[in-house]
């Protein structure tokens, strides 16, 4: 098409719209959207026509044009509504998956967690693989595979068990272990070869809290700390000095020894080791 005839169509349009050749508002551009689209690109036509002209006066008078702005705000409300009932659209199909997958996660966090209640200190601790794998999603549940869904149930249960199986593991060892037993227990768990870094740190646990009941012990017997402390003190260096290692271990790991040893680095600069 010529631009000659460009020119006339627009000048045809914009004739008609000067013209006032369609008689509309809004409520009935409101029923009729094929046309108050029509109108609006006419509108807009017309006044890119009169800007090319340089007539600022004439664009800006279809520009607020009665008939014009009625167009435009129809179309304008229409896109709106169409915008939200999309968006709400969206949002109850969003909220109906995670539904759908929050059932899922449920069913499968029941069954792994009443089995990890059930379970042991060891059978419990075989999963510990949990801890690294298990991140809490949230509504990003949602993004989830389905498939992923079971691990991710499974791991939340055993995280969410984890402190209650450590305490109880912590009362076990507390109620059976005193003492040299406890003692023994601790070495035998913290071995480097061959032992077990979560039973060792809840003996390690236990340990701790026998010194602060020994500490609490000695603080109500004045005077014998220091006794235990020279009495140990001395067996071991007797033992060091006769180049006995064996027996200077055995003195070191008594409960005596053991907790006057601890107790005593607490408050002044002495060591059996």
């Amino acid at each position: 098409m010529k631009l000659k005839q460009i020119l006339t169509i627009a000048f045809l349009s914009a004739s008609l719209l000067q013209a006032g050749f369609f008689d509309h508002d809004k409520e009935y551009y409101d029923k009729h959207l094929k046309e108050a689209k029509s109108k609006a690109d006419l509108c807009d036509k017309a006044v890119v026509t009169a800007l090319k002209d340089g007539d600022m006066k004439l664009a800006e008078k279809y520009n607020k044009d009665d008939e014009c702005v009625a167009a435009r705000k129809s179309l304008d409300e229409y896109k709106e509504k169409q915008r939200k009932a999309k968006y709400e659209a969206e949002k109850k199909k969003r909220k109906e998956k995670l539904a759908k997958k929050k059932a899922l996660f449920d069913a499968e966090y029941k069954k792994h967690y009443d089995s990890y209640k059930k379970a042991d200190f060891d059978t419990f601790y075989k999963d510990e693989k949990c801890a690294r794998v298990y991140i809490d999603t949230g509504d990003m549940l949602v993004l989830l595979d389905d498939s992923k869904i079971p691990l991710e149930a499974k791991c939340k249960a055993w995280k969410d068990l984890k402190k209650e199986k450590d305490k109880a593991q912590l009362e076990y060892v507390i109620k059976n272990y005193q003492k040299e037993d406890l003692i023994k227990y601790m070495n035998d768990k913290c071995r480097i070869a061959g032992g077990d870094i979560r039973k060792c740190n809840i003996a390690r646990e236990a340990f701790k809290k026998e010194v602060e009941k020994q500490k609490r012990f000695y603080a109500e017997h004045k005077g014998l700390l220091e006794k235990d402390f020279k009495e140990c003190h001395d067996k071991l260096w007797k033992f060091r000095e006769d180049g006995n290692i064996k027996e200077a271990q055995k003195v070191s790991n008594t409960y005596k020894c053991k907790m006057a040893s601890e107790v005593a680095n607490k408050d002044i600069s002495l060591s059996f080791k």
